[in-house]
């Protein structure tokens, strides 16, 4: 045997490897123990890497579809669509101009991080090349198939507004069977269900008001989407009550799904609607109920086929002469809509799992499993009428039939090294005439090149940016926990690259979207002729939407820089040791202690910095009625906190246990309530000194403790704030805020 050479000491096997890493993930093959197993095959595998090429497999395709067929001839399609009604869309709003210089932050990820598949990464798009020479004859019809049933409760468009009649408030009165609930009218269960479109649906736009019947719609969905909206109400009681309904709703909706696999889609909305409002919306109960049922609801989409099996119906243009014609119109409408609702509601999935990774650190999807078509314009999604769907259907750009656009700054310098080709995604859809969601993901990799075709900018709806956002979140969390064998990456330096490579994948992804905005700007004003009244696609204006993008993009900085886990454990650990130099034998404490010293531990206070900075100059309803703010804020505060509890001291401060910091300037007497004036001005004055410090300063002692002052200011502030949000799980975020202060005051 030759040096270097590895041997399978198994009997009757002998096989020969390279490397002993090789080796070992081999001979767990001979292992008689199978914990990864697909559900709908029965099989079970040794390796998660097996599980996920038997995914691909067309045996394990063709069992999804028989089950997704199988489902289809069951669902009830038999009830008489309502009369034909019209609905207004609303204007776009004003347009505003965004700034945003990105940073030049060193990024070196710990080396505990792995990187995700290569393949991701290359700087080339070969197997992503457009096969379309020309633009595509729309008047045909698309290669793509569609073999789903549109849902029952998909009917004809609505009028002005959507409202529920008094026998449909029995039939909810009647499933809840609360007493609480039998007091609410008709008006003001419509009143709660205008909040859902109103607070909600703007941010996760994947139930379509147009063709929505509450007359029709599933039971289930209906009543969750009155009580998401109920858990808006500004009046306590209200709010209070939802909480006790989600309770009951838990029960009543697992009863319905009962023993199947194969849910109808609005059953599936429900369900992952009553999983939202449980972890953002309730109490610690159900805050605790909806990290436990997390992954059975990602479970029941993925058995759906929604992720991989959804395929786009024909849409072809049609010109209504007669009533036949305008059968067909709503026909094509109605099946199309149907499909784009299943693709949303997959991504809301997405977007949640993305979320509960950054936030709670169990993740249950990858990103390389939705193979998916990013969502249509808005300007399609908004149509009231089959008509103007298919007006705006064919305005939509289609193909890889621009150049793509240059950013005012360069992401292609000598920080993004180039990497070895890794392996090719062949389920990787190649580039058709819309854009997929890894198409997408991987062309923020990719450095800017002159001669790349792309789509057009106007085919991106902020949704769809949402979305992206979510996916590159995802291949951070992927890079930090998931395994070395799991990933095949050993090396230190593909790891560094992939993280610098990450890293410009935010800052394309910012720059686009500050970009498109600016073209939306332009465009509504007439500054720019040369822009295509495409541009008008998409709402681009100040908008829940808008915000959401704009915080999420701070939390997926935060988590690219730092281990919000570890951050929040160690907060933990903290409060229940006797000093503030603790120290652990944990390897939590150590990476804590190790990152606190690291460029990482600067690049993630100052993103944290850049989110506080948004709160403290926007103090509006709209921004905190998004629901990742209050767990946003609070990692922010955690990170900040945690980097100056464990930064080197400066020359001349041997030990912190020198300083005397304030709790009490935070208090006002008589009942010690905290005061918002002086918290807000010094959660201000040390955002400042974090985001507007140069290159050339040299921190001193006087410096370094007011810092740590200031820091006590931002608690105060976080706390502040949360006790404005009437979410009462964030009374946990509040404990540890509380905790912390009163402490490190006791320390001090």
């Amino acid at each position: 045997m030759e040096a270097g050479q590895y041997v399978c000491s198994h009997e009757k096997c002998g096989k020969i490897f390279s490397r002993k890493d090789y080796l070992i993930r081999h001979q767990i093959n001979h292992q008689n123990i199978r914990p990864f197993a697909c559900q709908q095959c029965n099989l079970p595998f040794t390796r998660s890497d097996l599980l996920e090429k038997h995914y691909n497999s067309k045996s394990h395709r063709k069992k999804k579809v028989d089950l997704f067929i199988r489902h289809d001839e069951e669902e009830d399609d038999t009830k008489e669509s309502p009369p034909k009604r019209t609905k207004v869309n609303n204007p776009i709003p004003e347009l505003i101009e965004i700034q945003y210089t990105p940073q030049s932050i060193q990024n070196d990820l710990p080396s505990t991080s792995v990187g995700n598949y290569l393949w991701l990464f290359e700087d080339q798009f070969d197997e992503f090349e457009s096969t379309i020479e020309n633009t595509p004859d729309l008047t045909q019809p698309s290669s793509h198939t569609y073999t789903s049933s549109p849902d029952p409760s998909i009917n004809q468009a609505n009028s002005e507004k959507v409202e529920i009649n008094d026998l449909r408030r029995q039939e909810i009165i009647d499933l809840l069977n609360l007493d609480q609930f039998d007091q609410y009218s008709t008006t003001r269960l419509n009143y709660f269900l205008d909040l859902f479109w109103d607070r909600f649906s703007p941010m996760f736009p994947f139930i379509h008001y147009a063709t929505f019947s509450p007359s029709d719609v599933d039971i289930y969905l209906i009543t969750i989407m009155i009580n998401i909206g109920m858990a808006h109400s500004p009046i306590i009681e209200e709010y209070e009550h939802s909480i006790d309904m989600a309770k009951v709703f838990r029960r009543l909706i697992f009863d319905a799904v009962g023993d199947r696999v194969v849910l109808p889609l609005s059953l599936m909305q429900a369900l992952l609607l009553h999983n939202f409002e449980c972890k953002y919306y309730g109490d610690k109960l159900t805050y605790e109920m909806a990290q436990l049922f997390h992954g059975t609801n990602v479970n029941f989409l993925r058995f759906t086929g929604y992720f991989d099996e959804l395929q786009e119906p024909n849409v072809i243009r049609l010109s209504s002469t007669t009533e036949s014609d305008d059968k067909e119109y709503y026909k094509q409408w109605h099946t199309w809509i149907h499909y784009e609702c299943c693709k949303r509601t997959a991504y809301f999935a997405f977007i949640c799992d993305s979320q509960h990774g950054t936030l709670f650190k169990h993740q249950a999807l990858s990103a390389f499993a939705l193979q998916l078509e990013l969502p249509c314009t808005d300007a399609v999604w908004n149509a009231n009428d089959p008509k103007k769907f298919q007006d705006e259907y064919f305005k939509q750009p289609h193909g890889l039939l621009f150049s793509r656009p240059k950013l005012k700054f360069d992401t292609n310098d000598q920080n993004y090294n180039s990497i070895a080709s890794g392996p090719s995604m062949q389920m990787a859809k190649a580039g058709g005439e819309w854009p997929s969601f890894l198409w997408s993901l991987r062309s923020m990799m990719l450095p800017y090149k002159e001669d790349q075709k792309e789509y057009s900018m106007d085919c991106y709806s902020q949704f769809s940016r949402f979305i992206i956002l979510h996916g590159l979140v995802s291949i951070c969390w992927d890079m930090r926990w998931r395994g070395l064998f799991d990933l095949g990456i050993v090396s230190k330096k593909k790891l560094n690259d992939l993280s610098g490579k990450l890293q410009r994948s935010f800052t394309n992804w910012r720059g686009y979207l500050d970009l498109h905005i600016a073209n939306a700007n332009d465009y509504a004003i007439g500054n720019n002729r040369k822009l295509n009244s495409t541009v008008a696609l998409n709402n681009y204006g100040l908008s829940i939407m808008f915000w959401a993008n704009i915080t999420s993009f701070q939390l997926a900085l935060v988590s690219l820089y730092a281990d919000t886990a570890s951050i929040v454990k160690f907060a933990t650990d903290y409060l229940i040791t006797n000093d503030i130099d603790f120290k652990g034998p944990s390897r939590n404490y150590q990476l804590i202690e190790s990152w606190a010293r690291s460029p990482n531990g600067k690049s993630s206070v100052y993103e944290a910095s850049r989110f506080i900075r948004i709160l403290l100059s926007n103090d509006s309803d709209t921004i905190s009625s998004i629901p990742h703010i209050p767990w946003t804020l609070f990692i922010s505060c955690l990170v900040i906190w945690s980097f100056e509890v464990k930064r080197d001291c400066p020359d001349g401060l041997q030990s912190r246990g020198s300083m005397q910091l304030s709790y009490f300037k935070y208090t006002m007497k008589p009942n010690d309530s905290l005061d918002e004036q002086v918290s807000h001005k010094d959660a201000t004055e040390y955002v400042s000194m974090i985001l507007d410090e140069s290159d050339e300063f040299i921190e001193t002692s006087e410096v370094f403790w007011k810092r740590q002052q200031l820091v006590v200011g931002i608690l105060a502030y976080g706390l502040i704030y949360f006790r404005k949000i009437k979410w009462r799980y964030t009374s946990e975020l509040t404990k540890t805020l509380i905790g912390i202060l009163e402490k490190q005051q006791g320390n001090y």
